[in-house]
C-alpha cells in the first residue's frame, strides 16, 4: 500500500516537472525570438478595462 502511494506520487512529480519544464523551455524561446513583444497586446491592461 505504501509502495502503492510512493510508485502515485512519483508519476505526478515526473508528469509535472516534464510539464514545467517543456513551458520554461517555450517560455524562453519566445523571449529569444522576439515573439513577446508581438503578442504583448493580448495581455496589456489597456484592452482588459
Amino acid at each position: 500500500m505504501l509502495y502503492d502511494a510512493f510508485y502515485l506520487s512519483l508519476d505526478y512529480l515526473l508528469t509535472i516537472i516534464l510539464v514545467m519544464v517543456i513551458g520554461v523551455v517555450a517560455a524562453e524561446f519566445l523571449v529569444e525570438i522576439g515573439w513577446i513583444h508581438k503578442i504583448v497586446f493580448m495581455v496589456s491592461p489597456e484592452l482588459s478595462g
